[in-house]
């Protein structure tokens, strides 16, 4: 949950600080290469740098966008630094039937870990109703090595135009698989499309669904996230905290979580200034840790480049 609610709308064009770590092998790990038009709208690579951390280190992580004929993504890749090579972290496979713009199933592969690396494959599967909004949602993850299989069933109400509830059924993975069952409340307040406060709580609490509360402020300008991916989940901001997946980019961002069990406190508060191309779609954001505690775990600097 909290991966949604940090990840940012912002970023830009590469800079030299990390032109030698970002330069790659067409064919290997770059499925595609970005096209650096200033009217491009398209995302092609979402870098976040910590400019901090002295080049060629300055990296903290790659997403790599890749799209089919009527330009819906079908792939993303991402990569992860942590100071040193860049490491494969995630895989994400979006299906479409027909001419659906959203997609029926979209699998994740994470790679987790070092020596050995854990591979961690979940297969979601969507089904919506009239207005593109999803109602029902199944998930199955596969854990490789390791005997780990599990399945979750997710459905999602409206119950006013300012909530929704998410009711889960699961089985914990083998070799003891249990049944469970749990609820997940979305409160939030618009403006126009975007959602500026939101608070989350789940019952029963669990360790990996903290509680929540969120305020975000925006710019005017489209959000090239949300443009690239027509994320499904987002359409209208059901998910699992604010996140970037609104129709403008963050100017501010301010989160508290609270971990139900452990009582441990996670907080952040971020401000964001961008540059803009020819479309309006942000090239560069520059994040500033308001609280100072330099603990926030994406850097200082977003980096967009576009493909036409």
């Amino acid at each position: 949950m909290r991966k949604y609610a940090v990840l940012l709308t912002a970023l830009c064009t590469l800079f030299i600080s990390c032109q030698q770590e970002l330069s790659f092998d067409p064919g290997t790990n770059n499925p595609q290469q970005p096209v650096n038009t200033n009217d491009s709208i398209l995302l092609s690579q979402l870098i976040y740098l910590d400019t901090t951390v002295a080049s060629p280190n300055d990296t903290v992580s790659l997403d790599i966008y890749t799209y089919n004929s009527r330009k819906l993504v079908n792939y993303i890749e991402s990569y992860s630094y942590n100071g040193g090579p860049r490491r494969l972290a995630l895989k994400k496979f979006f299906f479409y039937n027909s001419t659906d713009t959203v997609p029926y199933k979209v699998t994740h592969i994470a790679y987790l870990g070092n020596a050995p690396i854990t591979i961690d494959t979940f297969h979601f599967y969507y089904q919506y109703n009239a207005q593109g909004i999803i109602v029902y949602d199944s998930l199955l993850s596969v854990l490789s090595p390791g005997p780990g299989v599990g399945t979750s069933i997710s459905r999602y109400y409206t119950l006013a135009p300012d909530k929704v509830r998410r009711n889960t059924n699961y089985y914990s993975p083998p070799p003891n698989p249990t049944p469970g069952s749990y609820y997940t409340d979305y409160r939030y307040i618009f403006s126009g499309t975007n959602i500026t406060a939101q608070v989350t709580q789940t019952s029963p609490p669990t360790n990996s669904m903290p509680y929540d509360s969120i305020i975000v402020t925006y710019d005017n300008h489209p959000n090239p996230i949300r443009n690239a991916e027509n994320d499904h989940q987002f359409t209208v901001g059901y998910s699992d905290g604010v996140n970037a997946y609104q129709n403008n980019n963050f100017t501010t961002f301010y989160s508290k979580s609270i971990d139900p069990i452990s009582s441990l406190v996670d907080e952040y508060r971020l401000s964001f200034t961008y540059q803009y191309n020819a479309n309006g779609y942000p090239v560069k954001a520059v994040i500033t840790d308001l609280l100072g505690t330099g603990t926030y775990p994406l850097g200082n600097k977003v980096i967009y480049k576009y493909t036409n």
